[in-house]
């Protein structure tokens, strides 16, 4: 039921942008759209190579692509192909995501806050809804969150397919092998016959991973530009040796904050607890295997530096934000947070991550510009620590109260 309301709140208050009357919006904030239109109206044949898509965009093709060929097949518009398909799978990846969080046996409250905290981040779904032609990233978020749930439901069929979804929809997908691979040997049974099993399932991964990496690329060479994957990956250091500037530098990793930071000071109100509690082995190996995949996804934005990866690092760095909830989730059960005081602390948590989600650019409220930027960065910086303070209030003060009464 709140997973309903969340979203209901999310769709009302979100902007919808059209290529008609919004296109310089488009072009400012989604200026990656126009190559998977590109690729979709091609359908049924390849773009033409003087379409000047860049190779990285042309070898996440597959699903726009696919997009083009339902919107030819059924007559529906691009534009709302694109539009509605993104909905689809922003419904998709909820309600994986609230089935994970019940595998997983979290009690009620920690539950419904990690669901605010994905449901209602600026940068999760917003930025999707308003400029839905980039929805690889929606599809790399489902494929995700279901390889973490058949993970946790030791399945291995499942865990393939949703790789297979992610690997398709990003070069991101190559991040979480190490993820699969440990989770695999470390977490599932150890049995002579089950490591037989999960050795055919590791190598299995890694070709299909690799396979589609390179044939994908292969096909992209067709109609794109040059190869430039490399240079997603040493632009920081290419930029820090060339025009390095410490405030700029800031600015990026301020940005590639963004995404976790009301989770993130919601972390640290716990944080003593957290270090002092020992907990089983098992949950550890989870936790830290999804806070590594959390590393791993952040470091290719962070890697292509200010000039490559520039403001988009914010929204890339958010495609980690369902492990990161995820070992969030494992923590508060590890810790034996209390579900009472997660409960007085939700409705606080659902007054500022609502205040919080209100984008910019992608929320009801519009515009755009780098003042405007400057002023939602300090807001949900403050509404990070004053959620921060209340869990502290409530750990403290509040249990001495509750404490009082017995």
């Amino acid at each position: 039921m709140l997973s309903v309301l969340l979203l209901a709140l999310l769709f009302l208050t979100n902007r919808y942008l059209s290529l008609g009357g919004d296109r310089p919006l488009i072009e400012y904030a989604g200026l990656d759209s126009f190559s998977y239109l590109e690729i979709a109206k091609a359908f049924p044949h390849l773009p033409s190579s003087g379409a000047e898509i860049p190779f990285h965009h042309a070898q996440r093709g597959a699903f726009p692509y696919l997009i083009g060929g339902l919107s030819s097949l059924t007559g529906i518009p691009l534009e709302t192909s694109f539009f509605i398909s993104t909905i689809l799978l922003i419904i998709l990846a909820v309600f994986l995501f609230n089935r994970l969080l019940s595998e997983l046996a979290l009690p009620r409250a920690g539950k419904n806050i990690l669901l605010l905290f994905l449901v209602l981040s600026p940068y999760t779904f917003r930025y999707y809804i308003a400029i839905p032609f980039i929805l690889n990233d929606l599809f790399f978020q489902v494929g995700l969150v279901l390889v973490i749930l058949s993970l946790v439901k030791q399945n291995q069929g499942m865990t393939f397919l949703g790789f297979i979804l992610t690997v398709l929809s990003r070069q991101t997908a190559l991040l979480i092998i190490p993820l699969i691979l440990c989770w695999t040997f470390l977490v599932w049974p150890r049995s002579a016959n089950a490591l037989r099993k999960n050795i055919y399932f590791s190598v299995a991964i890694l070709l299909a991973g690799f396979s589609i990496y390179k044939v994908s690329g292969s096909l992209a060479a067709t109609f794109s530009g040059p190869n430039a994957n490399v240079a997603h990956v040493v632009g920081l250091a290419n930029w820090a040796r060339t025009a390095f500037d410490m405030k700029v530098l800031s600015e990026f990793i301020v940005r590639g904050l963004m995404p976790f930071m009301i989770p993130l000071f919601f972390i640290l109100a716990f944080v003593p607890r957290f270090s002092s509690a020992k907990g089983k082995n098992s949950q550890r190996t989870k936790i830290i295997l999804l806070f590594g995949t959390v590393f791993l996804i952040c470091s290719q934005p962070f890697l292509g530096g200010p000039l490559i990866t520039g403001p988009n690092i914010t929204r890339l760095n958010c495609l980690a934000i369902i492990p990161f909830l995820t070992a969030l989730g494992l923590g508060f059960k590890e810790h034996q947070i209390e579900d009472r005081l997660l409960e007085l602390v939700f409705p606080f948590g659902c007054l500022i991550v609502s205040l919080g989600s209100f984008h910019h650019v992608f929320s009801f409220l519009g515009g755009y510009g780098s003042q405007l930027a400057l002023n939602f960065t300090i807001i949900h910086f403050c509404l990070a620590i004053f959620l921060f303070l209340i869990v502290l209030y409530f750990r403290f003060y509040g249990q001495s109260l509750r404490g009082s009464k017995t």
